[in-house]
């Protein structure tokens, strides 16, 4: 009886507890990163980190379409309703820990700068109101910086996310759930 509460005990902890996904990029005049990492209670690894060699995959020969088969407004709307409806269900449940964003740019004149740097500035600010009415935004830091002596443009973003376990395979679910359900209405119509 011990074994099994400590199992439904040890069961109920990993859904329970958050996955955090940091992403960080950079982008300037000499280079261009994004490092993408998960972590899990102790455990943290590297999903994608640009510039790393993947071995390349033989092309294979797409399929030639079936009779019958054929792009339709039902289908767009059914994969749309699909995205929305799941997109309201992770908005509810992911929350923005930490959200940077940097932006460093120059144009040829002063004058251009300044608006520019204006422009980039309302942009930031109202992707931040954005983000604060969709999502639970915990800390955030956003800049635009101009520079006067040269032209460049300059962005560097990190970000910490973090989800439960159990909402994400909620999710999954759910997305599977409607997708089945376009599907069955696709074969109904053909």
């Amino acid at each position: 009886m011990f074994i099994i509460f400590a199992v439904v005990l040890f069961l109920a902890a990993i859904l329970f507890s958050s996955l955090r996904v940091s992403v960080a990029a950079v982008y300037g005049e000499t280079d261009a990163n994004v490092v993408v990492k998960a972590a899990f209670w102790f455990m943290s690894f590297t999903v994608y980190k640009s510039g790393e060699e993947k071995p390349e995959k033989e092309k294979e020969e797409v399929p030639p379409k079936k009779e019958g088969e054929q792009f339709s407004m039902e289908n767009v709307e059914g994969i749309f309703h699909t995205f929305m409806e799941t997109f309201k269900k992770l908005k509810k449940r992911l929350i923005i820990r930490r959200f940077t964003l940097k932006v460093m740019l120059g144009m040829t004149d002063a004058a251009n700068t300044g608006i520019m740097t204006g422009a980039a500035w309302a942009t930031l600010y109202n992707m931040i109101g954005l983000l604060g009415r969709h999502f639970t935004l915990k800390e955030y830091e956003v800049e635009a910086r101009p520079s006067f002596n040269k032209e460049r443009f300059d962005v560097f973003f990190e970000g910490v996310f973090s989800i439960r376990v159990i909402f994400i395979f909620g999710i999954l679910a759910s997305a599977a759930k409607m997708l089945g359900k376009t599907q069955k209405a696709e074969s109904i119509n053909i």
